[in-house]
């Protein structure tokens, strides 16, 4: 059940019949007012459960923990229980219990006795929450589309159509749409007669536990991820887990199938027609074989991607990039499974010179960085590359780092310059983005370069990105998603460990103890191979099945619309592509699915 909140600062007695006139698309729609606000639900396939008590109107999407219960963790996931949860809190301490609770939601509250609303979202980002202002009314809701039925206006803001282009997502606070923003994972947006405040209910962690014994450690962890999926799965008859071809989604199967004793299913997608290493089915089945438990090879082809992404676009609200296979979540639903969980966990990707420089906190070291990148600067560029590049990231900060990070950036300045019919608009809407993470890296409140880079990885990429598309294509299908290692226990434990520097490992110590844990309950040919990077073959899906959208939405009078795009670098792309010689697929992909959300959402 999704809904949509308002408040006015008068008394709206007209409301429910304004929805009501709207047609046979909001027929069922219901609504309970009080003097200045309301929430309407609207009868669909969302998860959100409300309840109403003392002048409290609550809302609830996810999962929610209390601390104990008779000695042990306690969850709130029936219909009423995490709801009654919430509210008992909110009348004993107000605001102040967001910092206490244990969960993997958001939460919104409106109590017409203080004139308060607090919309929060939990410190993983699952799921979103978004909010509009219109003449004197605040609303917010589950969905955008639900904001925009109820008048919101459908303006495009420049800076996030770039940050799309250049990360394949859209950080927070905002979205495609200028009037709508989103509350930040770890925040949680405050309104009274004072006006709109927004604040952290939890700070971020930072890393100032040495590792110590690493056994020590793998057994704390595998103790903590164990205890998460117990927590879980409670209420679950069966769970789903999605299984790629690496340790993360292993791990999970694993512990679930051989400590807990949880009957667990696993689902690997397989791109059909494209055999190599770009498919994880057959990496995934060794695993599967070796417990005899259920694995479903859910088979992907261009021509079900050609024939549904103009739904999936209209049902996922925004165009999307990457994870787009998961968009096929329809016979994970079919096969009766109610929970499915990811191997999604908060982590970030640097080499090991970046990792000692980052160690470097102090303005004077990263003077001596400035210094030794001019004394650098006359020797050839090709020399010494491990210690200028050791130097670029002692000077830089950590929200210049963000930005230049491979796996944060899809297109690079460039292109993206070439894309646009002015190109202004790319170094515009980077400098837009990076003073967003600017500011984000102040409210943080971390002192170290490391413990910064990783805070902006997991506030922007995992929250609203990762996450962002497993918990939408699982709410489209019914399903409720699940994250174990972004649950509270395991995941304090792995944000507040310092990479060591010795012994020199090659991958981070969040990888390290995920290896060592899972080699607990399965073969080290298993837990150790390496990961499968699976990639949708669009450079062949370009030639074949989806040439017919390229042209439908990518042709030249379609891109002169709104004069945005340079259509001759967009013929240049689609040209190259389609006859086998290009190189940058994700260009057109994401242009194709951009431009099938303007003419849903902008035009129609």
């Amino acid at each position: 059940m999704s809904y949509i909140g308002v408040i006015k600062k008068r008394n709206y007695a007209n409301t429910s019949k304004k929805i009501s006139d709207k047609g046979e698309k909001n027929k069922n729609t219901k609504s309970w007012s009080l003097d200045h606000a309301g929430v309407f639900l609207k009868e669909d396939e969302g998860r959100a459960k409300v309840g109403k008590r003392d002048g409290v109107i609550c809302a609830v999407d996810g999962q929610i923990f209390s601390a104990e219960k008779n000695g042990r963790p306690d969850q709130h996931d029936d219909r009423s229980g995490k709801v009654s949860f919430i509210l008992d809190e909110w009348l004993r301490c107000g605001e102040t219990f967001l910092a206490d609770i244990d969960a993997t939601a958001s939460i919104s509250l409106w109590d017409s006795t203080s004139d308060r609303l607090v919309l929060a979202r939990a410190s993983d980002g699952i799921p979103p929450l978004f909010f509009a202002e219109k003449e004197g009314e605040l609303l917010w809701s589950d969905r955008i589309s639900l904001l925009l039925e109820h008048g919101i206006d459908a303006e495009l803001d420049p800076n996030a159509l770039d940050a799309y282009f250049t990360l394949g997502y859209v950080p927070s606070p905002w979205t495609l749409f200028a009037e709508i923003r989103k509350v930040p994972a770890g925040q949680y947006l405050g309104w009274s007669s004072s006006g709109l405040t927004l604040k952290q209910h939890r700070e971020p962690v930072p890393r100032t536990q040495s590792v110590g014994d690493i056994e020590t450690r793998t057994t704390q962890f595998k103790e903590r991820l164990c205890e998460g999926l117990d927590r879980l799965t409670q209420g679950h008859d069966r769970v789903g887990v999605l299984l790629s071809g690496g340790v993360d989604s292993a791990l999970l199967v694993g512990l679930l199938h051989s400590e807990l004793g949880t009957e667990v299913e696993a689902f690997t997608f397989e791109y059909s027609g494209h055999d190599g290493r770009y498919n994880e089915y057959s990496q995934a089945r060794r695993l599967t074989d070796r417990y005899g438990i259920p694995h479903r090879r859910i088979r992907y082809t261009g021509k079900w991607l050609a024939s549904n992404v103009e739904e999936a676009v209209e049902s996922y609200e925004g165009p999307f990039t990457y994870g787009l296979h998961t968009a096929q979540l329809k016979e994970v639903a079919e096969s009766g499974v109610s929970l499915l969980l990811n191997g999604v966990k908060g982590s970030v990707h640097i080499s090991r010179t970046a990792d000692y420089a980052l160690r470097l906190r102090s303005s004077f070291a990263g003077r001596i960085a400035k210094a030794g990148k001019t004394l650098l600067d006359v020797l050839p560029s090709h020399t010494m590359p491990r210690i200028r590049h050791g130097l670029d990231v002692a000077e830089s900060p950590a929200s210049d780092l963000f930005y230049r990070m491979p796996v944060d950036r899809m297109i690079p300045d460039s292109v993206r310059g070439q894309l646009y019919t002015n190109p202004e608009r790319a170094s515009s809407g980077k400098d837009a983005l990076m003073s967003l993470f600017a500011e984000e890296v102040r409210r943080s409140g971390l002192r170290r370069k490391a413990d910064q880079l990783s805070h902006l990885h997991n506030h922007f990429s995992v929250s609203d990105h990762f996450l962002w598309w497993n918990y939408r294509w699982t709410q489209v299908q019914g399903l409720e998603m699940g994250a174990p290692f972004l649950m509270p226990a395991p995941r304090r434990l792995m944000e507040s460990l310092r990479q060591p520097l010795w012994p020199p490992h090659e991958e981070s110590i969040r990888k390290v103890l995920i290896r060592r844990a899972a080699a607990t309950v399965m073969p080290d040919e298993i837990a150790y191979s390496e990961k499968v990077a699976q990639t949708a073959p669009l450079w062949s899906w370009f030639r074949g099945p989806l040439y017919p959208l390229l042209r439908k939405y990518l042709q030249s009078s379609e891109l002169q619309k709104d004069g945005l795009f340079n259509a001759d670098f967009v013929e240049h792309e689609v040209e190259r592509h389609t006859a086998g010689t290009g190189d940058r697929p994700y260009v057109v992909w994401s242009l194709l699915c951009f431009m099938i959300w303007k003419r849903n959402f902008l035009e129609e």
